[in-house]
This record gives structure tokens, sequence and C-alpha cells, in this order.
């Protein structure tokens, strides 16, 4: 093998205990006499006054103190002292070195590689396989193993020669059991600057196999097994037994598969090898990947931390939205309105703290209440940063009913028309029930802020209280899309007031065709399927003709070439899908008419990078796009594919 090989050295491996340690007993006194050593130079001035030779009592494991467990585990007690004294000193967490991963898939096409562990045995006294070794066998279905040791006969201290024939036993079994612990687990090889990862196929947990005890306790156990099960079910009742028959039936049912694959195959006898055995040093040489080809990594750090975190635990969830580290680099009122239009809808006051580490609380505050409303303790974003006309109008309807209950039934909503719109809206603030036939509010209240705001929770009361009759008289007829119908969103903008802020993004009382300018190119009697389609490609973005005729499904009887014919005068086509001509707003839609054409001038599927819509805005606008506004524009057209960008699909969601 390689010099450098520090994993497989040998001529590094600590020297093997005896057979078995002994124990230390309270019988007497025993005074070791440790060698004078050097006083370090980072110890304090006490310690360098104390006497450099002291006695040891050797007292009995049960007796000595917590400290002194470092003496068990291969550690001088002057060098655990030390280590508490340096541990104080904080110094900079640098990168000291740096590696090449490769990744090697398989040892070969008939070799699994196992990682076994021997739970009852500490490392000081592993079993002596080389010497005890008989058998190995497996399983391999099951990745069942076997192991069968030899015993010391000789032993008059620990082997009984007197014992009955029948009880005599002549070998140790090992008996494995897959762990349910680690999940898509790897070994890593160092060698040099080389970190060679090979994927385990499975992880084995040794113990002693009971099986002769068993066999004994078969003989006479079942009889009494029997009769303590007849008390158990009659002090529990049917009631219980009755409940865990659909759970007993399907464990039972998994445990008979099992059980036959168990029955059903043979053991595979294999052979052993030393550790330090030329076949063992092969396979050794097999873990270093031979294959120099370069991966190309389009991950950027967090998402690779959460792939990296999500194969060895199953509670870790990612957070949909922009980076915090991204985000601290804005100031506070833009990194608030960024993660509550591209992040979660819903957030409690101490998460979104985490994004103003440097601000005051109240500070926070001040701009918060600006861009979300407080529903439960609870900080939604407001409407208009996520939609607009009847849509934002629909949602703010939701979110008073939520106000005033965590769960609201499917009659008080079902005034928000058509259902997919309710659903898409109420998906990302609520949880469906259709036992109960209601939607519940999909976070606890938070009762903390709740507690230690109540001057801030009664102003967004009152604000709720004036929002209230405005938002109901505001609701279309029936939830039909009927022009003109805003007649109060004027007034709507000026009551969500708080802190003398008035809320944007209503359009006073104009239609979305009027917000956006096509009312006037249509025929008379398009207006109720313009706004249809319209509003379908707010909700969408991006849509192909077919899943705007499947959209307006139960909204209208118009054909096919009417459909198309409306939908070519408010919206542009992009190769084969539909999106607005205009947001109705003049500075993103600049921005966003340049992404338009790009896109247009490419082919169906091309996918681009960040720097070509950077350079195409420069060169068309003689300006930069912000982060914020580039953002908002990528994510309605297009989705994110490694490290670039594609036009959608045009499907309905």
């Amino acid at each position: 093998m390689a010099a450098g090989d520090d994993l497989f050295d040998i001529s590094v491996a600590r020297p093997k205990p005896s057979r078995f340690q002994p124990s230390i007993k309270g019988r007497g006194k025993v005074k070791l006499e440790p060698t004078p050593s050097v006083p370090l130079a980072t110890a304090s001035a006490p310690l360098e006054s104390e006497s450099p030779s002291h006695a040891v009592k050797a007292e009995p494991l049960a007796n000595l103190p917590t400290s002194n467990s470092a003496f068990f585990n291969g550690v001088d007690g002057d060098e655990t002292e030390t280590s508490s004294i340096t541990m104080d000193v904080e110094e900079e967490d640098v990168v000291v070195k740096e590696f090449d991963v490769y990744i090697n898939q398989s040892l070969d096409a008939h070799t699994k590689l196992y990682d076994m562990q021997y739970l009852l045995r500490p490392s000081w006294r592993p079993y002596e396989m080389d010497e005890r070794c008989n058998e190995v066998r497996i399983k391999p279905k099951l990745s069942k193993f076997e192991i069968e040791l030899s015993l010391n006969f000789d032993s008059d201290e620990n082997y009984n020669k007197q014992v009955d024939d029948r009880l005599m036993i002549t070998k140790q079994i090992l008996s494995s059991s897959t762990s349910s612990l680690v999940n898509e687990s790897a070994v890593g090889v160092i060698r040099g600057n080389q970190f060679h990862v090979n994927p385990l196929h499975a992880v084995v947990q040794f113990w002693p196999s009971m099986a002769h005890i068993d066999g004994q306790m078969g003989k006479h156990g079942d009889r009494q097994f029997e009769a303590n099960s007849e008390p158990i079910e009659k002090k529990f009742g049917k009631s219980l037994s009755v409940s865990s028959n659909k759970g007993q039936d399907r464990q039972e049912d998994g445990n008979k598969v099992i059980e036959q694959i168990d029955s059903d195959e043979r053991w595979v006898s294999l052979d052993y090898h030393a550790s330090d055995s030329p076949t063992s040093c092969i396979y050794k040489e097999r873990t270093l990947s031979q294959e120099k080809n370069c991966l190309s990594f389009a991950m950027n750090s967090s998402d690779y931390l959460y792939s990296y975190g999500l194969a060895t635990s199953g509670y870790i969830k990612k957070t949909n939205g922009p980076s915090r580290r991204f985000l601290l680099t804005k100031p506070l009122e833009e990194r608030l309105k960024q993660w509550l239009s591209e992040g979660s809808q819903v957030n409690r006051f101490n998460a979104l703290l985490h994004l103003a580490p440097t601000e005051s609380e109240e500070y926070v505050l001040e701009v918060l209440q600006h861009h979300a409303y407080l529903v439960q303790g609870l900080w939604v974003a407001k409407s208009y940063m996520l939609y607009d006309g009847f849509t934002a109008i629909f949602r703010d309807y939701i979110l008073l009913q939520f106000n005033k209950n965590r769960s609201v039934s499917d009659s008080k909503l079902k005034v928000v028309k058509p259902d997919d719109v309710r659903k898409g809206l109420l998906k990302p603030l609520a949880i469906e029930r259709p036992l109960f036939k209601d939607w519940k509010f999909k976070e606890d209240p938070d009762t903390s802020f709740i507690k230690h705001y109540p001057a801030i929770v009664r102003e967004q009361q009152n604000a709720w209280l004036i929002r209230e009759k405005e938002i109901t008289e505001s609701l279309p007829a029936g939830g039909r899309f009927v022009p003109g119908m805003l007649k109060n969103s004027a007034n709507l903008r000026l009551s969500s007031k708080v802190s003398g802020f008035a809320e944007p993004g209503l359009h006073g009382g104009r239609s979305a065709l009027e917000i956006t300018g096509y009312g006037k190119t249509l025929a008379k009697g398009q207006e109720v399927l313009a706004n249809a389609v319209v509003e379908l490609l707010r909700l969408h973005k991006v849509l192909s003709l077919n899943s705007i005729i499947q959209g307006l499904q139960g909204k209208t009887n118009a054909a096919l070439p009417e459909v198309e014919s409306v939908t070519d005068q408010i919206a542009i086509k992009i190769h084969d899908v539909y999106v607005l001509k205009s947001l109705g707003k003049p500075a993103l839609d600049q921005f966003r008419n340049v992404v338009i054409e790009y896109f247009i001038g490419k082919g169906r599927n091309t996918k681009v990078k960040k720097q070509e819509i950077k350079v195409a805005t420069q060169y068309r606008l003689q300006r930069d796009v912000s982060d914020v506004d580039y953002g908002q524009v990528m994510n309605e057209l297009c989705m994110s594919t490694g490290g670039s960008w594609v036009l959608k699909g045009g499907a309905l969601k």
C-alpha cells in the first residue's frame, strides 16, 4: 500500500490489549507512581507550585469520580487537566486543509460494503476474530449475519466443565440486526489530500445469540405465556383488542413476510480474512476511487447542506425563499418585503427577528406593520405584495375570517370563486380538513407575542374592524368577475393604515382590465371573458392555450377561436405559452419586457444565466435591475434548474 495511506497504516495502530483486561477491585490500596512531567507553559501559577509526583489511589470502578473517567478512555489525567485549561482560550476557527472528494460507487460488481458494530464490547476489549472465528455466514436478502466463535475450554476460571452435557456450550454465535438509525450512510477514506466516499450497503449490529436459551424456554414457556395472556385480556377488556386489530394484523403480515423470506433463504458461508491479510489489503485499495472524472457542482452552499442533512435525519425541512445570508445584505425593509413575498406567508415574530439581528424589536415592528397583517398573533404578508385586483380582495376576505376564528367552514369561504382560486389562496395559509368540512389555520396562535405586545394587538384588531365592512362590500357578487365592482377599494386602502401608513396595491376602483390597459382594445361583450383570462394568468403566471381553456371550464361558453383571439389581445405569446402583457407596474414592466423579448429570441428550452439577463437589461434600459425585481420577474416566468433559468411549461398547477 502507499505510504500516505493514513487510514490503513498498520504501523501506527494501537497495540492489541490482553484477552481479558483485569478489573480493579477494592481489596487494597495500590499506589501508582507516575514519572515527573515537564510543566506546560499554558498552566496557571497554582499548578506550577504543585509537586510533580503524587500518589493516586485505585478505587472500585463504581466509586471513581467522573473527572478520572478519561483514564479509561486511554487519556492520561494530566492531559485531561491540560485540555480543560486550553479550552478556555477561544481561537479562530479556520480552514486548515482542503480535500478533493471522490465518489466510489462500489468496490466491484459482486462485493457489498457493510459497517459491522459490536455494541456490547468496548474498544479496549474486541472479539479476537483472528484466533476465534470459525465461520461467517450471511442471508443476503435480509443482510442477516452470523459469526461463529470458538470458546476456550481450557480456562478453569471462565468455563464450567462440570455442567450437564445438555447445557454445555461449545461455541459462541453473534447474530446481527440491521440498524434503523442510519439512512444512506457511507464510509470515508483519506489519503493525502483526497477524500474517497464509499456508500454502505447496510449497517449491522452484532449481539450474542441466545438461541440455546430460547430453545429451552420454548419447552416450558408457551404454557406459561398462555396462562398469563388470559387475565391480561380480561383486565383491559375487548375494546383494546378490537381497536388494535388493524395495526396488529398489518404488523403480523409484515412479520410473516420476513419470517417466510428468512425460512426460505439459505445461509451462504463466507471466508474470513484477517485485517492484515493480502486479500483484505486488496479490498482496502478498492475503496479508493480510480476514476478522475470531475462533476459539475451546480448547488449553492445552503442547498448542499440541506441535501446532506436530509440523508442523515428525517426531520429536517427545507424552507422556501431566499437565504438568510443573502437577505442580511439588504436594508431591513427590503429584507422583510422579499421574505414575505418569496418565503413563508405566515411567520412568528421571534422567527422574523433572525432577519434583523442588529435592529431593535420596536424598529422591526414599525417596518413590519407596513407589509404584514397580524392574524392570530402571527404576521401574514399583505395581499398587495402577492396579488392584484379581485384576487387580493379574496385573500383579504380569507384572512379576515381566520382573524376571527382559527377554523373556518367551507360554507363561509365559498364566496371566493372559482374553486381553484380559493384553494390556491388557502393552501399557503391553512390546512384543509375534509372530515370537518373546514380549513384550519396552519400555525398555532402566537400567544407569546399577544402577551408581550398588547398595544400592537389592539391596534391591529381595530384595523381589522374598520377593514371588515369594506372588504365585504368590495367582494364580487356571487364570486363573478364583474368590472367596476371595487367601488370601495380606495377607502379600503385608507382603512389599512397602521402607524400612519396606507396600504398600496388595490388600484382604486378599477377592474383588472382597466389596471393593465387591455379593456380599450376588446370588442363589446368580451370583457367578462377577458377578465377571466386575466385572473387565470395572474394566478398561474405562465399558461398554454390548452391550459387556459381548461381553466375557463364552467366560467364561459366561448368557443376556441374567441378564447384565442381575446388571449392574443391581453397576453404575449412566448413560443407555446402566454404571459400577461403588463402587471400594471411601469418600473417592473420595463425589466419584464426585456426578459420576455430575450426568451422570444431564444429556443423553447434554452437555459439562461443571470449574467445574460443583467447584460441585456443594461443594454436596453441603461441601468441595473435590483435583486428584488429580478427575483420577482424570473420566478414569475421561469423555473430554476442547475443554476440556470428555463421558461415554465405552461401547465395548470
